[in-house]
C-alpha cells in the first residue's frame, strides 16, 4: 500500500514541527505529529495519546512515513512561513 493524501498542519513550537493526516490504501489516519528530537532526528508519533492505537509494524514502513511526513513538513513550512 502507498501513502498519500498526507496534510501537514505546521505548528514550530517546543520540538513539535507539525501535525498531519495521511491515508493508506482506504485507511485515513489523523492527529500524527512530527517532532524534532534533541539529538536533531525528526520522528514521527502515532495518535493515541499515553498508548499508540495505531502503529507501524515494520521499520520500512516507519521510515517511508517519517520520509512522507518530512517532505511534506519542509513543502508546507515555506508557504507557512511566507504568509505569516
Amino acid at each position: 500500500m502507498e501513502i498519500h493524501g498526507l496534510k501537514m498542519r505546521i505548528v514550530e513550537k517546543d520540538g513539535l514541527l507539525g501535525v498531519f493526516s495521511f491515508c493508506l490504501g482506504d485507511l485515513a489516519v489523523h492527529g500524527c505529529k512530527l517532532v524534532l528530537k534533541p539529538d536533531g532526528r525528526k520522528l514521527v508519533v502515532m495518535p493515541g495519546g499515553a498508548r499508540d492505537t495505531v502503529h507501524p509494524i515494520t521499520r520500512e514502513f516507519r521510515e517511508a512515513l517519517t520520509e512522507a511526513a518530512c517532505r511534506a513538513y519542509e513543502r508546507d513550512a515555506g508557504i507557512w512561513r511566507s504568509g505569516r
